[in-house]
């Protein structure tokens, strides 16, 4: 049985700094890592979408994917988690949408004769490895690293050979220049960054502005959703319809808290009359909602509204300002703050424009299952996923991967056990052969593995699972519920290595902990003896 982490023998301060960087450095090569090189992966040239006409290849979405993963991944590491094969599905679907997003901004740098030269790809990506190696030095200073030391092991496992150590001028040409390998997709980071720069200029605020950003208003709601849980999908035109009739009712008298409760598609605040748990800021929702919800005075019902989800009806209730502490010292940073947050938000506005209006075409039927599950429409959902499934081994290891899993999760929720099995089995292939699949992945498949062939009646082979399962995570809360789950089957044995697993891990803990404790005291004994004794008084 695995042991706990923290049971082990703790790894020298540079080895646990240069794994830290090596996720920090993936972000500047994920790029690089393109499915061209990756068995499995299907034909770069392949058709993924058709965005106003013209056909973007799967190349592009993989090179997206794998920025989004390797972000995320490094997201996840700082907090001591990975990233699942449950997730998976939705880093793709988030990586097209991105990569319709790009092409189309990319379009439109070209449409207002937005370039970028040699020279300015050069200096930025200087300023990237001038901007990771401060990062290195900082954290190597305050764990006490030798930089040297720590350069040369980052280079060393990044080429796959032995660790030498490197100054730091050579370590910056190096990285440079496998930032460089990547150079298209730097000259396309700099002409959205110029598109942006012309499109947010003229966003501006004064301090009237940043002022009324402290307001804080205290409304009811209803939702009129477009897709409301549990309900059929309605258009546009019969959401607009319905949010009118409630509108009408609401001004004729009806009781806005009870109509809430009995109409509303908002569930977080239907239950409660429409009200919201906190007061509403601004910036919640699109600035013209916004515009709108807080221009009402207090008792004064709004005309339906709409954004992505629905049409809204807001009554306001009252509005209060809560200034920050130290408003006057702080009110320039403040206002370039708010300044900067207008520009983000005028951007993301910008970007959404863009793709209401493109016409885009998905011919993935991968990327289309996600939709559907994305969308809560289960049967559509499973329809496309077996379509996906039939081109799977063209596919790189974790799209396979998460494709099976997501198909065994559609069966498993219809009871078909056997086929969820199957589906099982499939994606475990697909993971062990994934080097970028984190070991959770592995992790996750074998408990599915296992409960499947629990529902089938096979315990053996389900303990076997589980018992693979529990081997490979050092994870606590994957053991209690292991527990749980030996309980059921009847598998004491299984049952009295987890508790002792998880009685190993709490004393662990409690044991750094008091370490921990211990250190700090005798750190600050030490700092003690440093100070001047007090003199005696005559």
């Amino acid at each position: 049985m695995r042991l706990p982490t923290v049971l082990s023998q703790h790894r020298p301060h540079r080895e646990i700094f240069a794994f830290a960087f090596l996720l920090s450095f993936g972000l500047l090569l994920s790029a690089s890592k393109l499915t061209a090189g990756t068995p499995g992966a299907g034909s770069d040239s392949e058709t993924v979408v058709i965005v106003d006409g013209r056909a973007l290849p799967r190349q592009q979405f993989e090179r997206q994917f794998d920025r989004a993963l390797s972000q995320y991944s490094a997201r996840m590491q700082s907090l001591g988690n990975e990233v699942g094969i449950q997730r998976v599905w939705a880093l793709r679907l988030d990586a097209f949408e991105q990569t319709v997003v790009t092409d189309l901004l990319l379009r439109e740098a070209e449409r207002l004769g937005i370039t970028v030269s040699e020279t300015e790809i050069q200096e930025q990506a200087t300023a990237l490895a001038d901007e990771e190696l401060a990062g290195i030095k900082t954290q190597a200073h305050t764990s006490g690293a030798d930089i040297e030391t720590v350069l040369g092991a980052l280079v060393g496992r990044a080429e796959g050979r032995a660790p030498q150590p490197m100054t730091e001028g050579d370590f910056r040409a190096w990285l440079k220049n496998r930032v460089l390998m990547d150079s298209e997709s730097l000259r396309e980071e700099l002409v959205v960054a110029k598109l942006r720069d012309m499109t947010t200029k003229d966003v501006t605020a004064t301090e009237a502005d940043l002022l009324a950003s402290y307001d804080r208003a205290t409304v009811r709601q209803i939702l009129v959703a477009f897709r409301p849980d549990g309900k059929p999908e309605r258009t546009e035109e019969q959401a607009k319809q319905r949010a009118d009739r409630l509108y009408e009712q609401v001004k004729g008298g009806a009781d806005f808290t009870e109509l809430a409760r009995a109409e509303s598609d908002d569930r977080e605040t239907a239950s409660m009359g429409g009200s919201r748990y906190e007061p509403l800021r601004r910036g919640i929702f699109a600035l013209d909602l916004d515009a709108v919800i807080f221009s009402l005075a207090p008792g004064q019902i709004s005309t339906p509204l709409k954004d992505e989800r629905g049409y809204w009806i807001f009554r306001m209730e009252s509005i209060t300002r809560e200034m920050p502490q130290g408003y006057e010292t702080q009110k320039e940073q403040l206002l370039r703050d708010f300044v900067s947050g207008r520009r983000a938000l005028a951007w993301m506005e910008y970007e959404k424009r863009l793709r209401a209006r493109a016409a885009v075409s998905v011919l993935d039927p991968e990327i289309r299952a996600y939709q559907a599950l994305r969308a809560g429409k289960g049967d559509e959902t499973l329809s496309l996923l077996q379509v996906a499934v039939e081109r799977a081994p063209t596919l790189r290891p974790i799209a396979r991967a998460s494709i099976f899993y997501q198909l065994a999760v559609s069966m498993s929720a219809r009871d078909r056990w056997q086929e969820a099995a199957a589906a099982y089995a499939a994606c475990d292939d697909a993971i062990t052969l994934g080097q970028d699949i984190a070991r959770i992945s592995r992790v996750q498949v074998l408990l599915g593995r296992g409960r499947a062939q629990q529902h089938l009646g096979n315990k053996a082979q389900a303990i076997e699972f589980y018992d693979l399962a529990s081997s490979l995570t050092d994870i606590a809360s994957v053991h209690e519920d292991l527990i749980h789950v030996y309980e059921q089957i009847g598998a004491v044995d299984q049952v009295g290595r987890e508790r002792q697993w998880l009685q190993a891990y709490r004393e662990a803990l409690i044991a750094k902990e008091r370490a921990a404790a211990a250190e700090e005291r005798a750190a600050s004994r030490r700092a003690k003896t440093l100070l001047p004794r007090p003199e005696k008084n005559d």
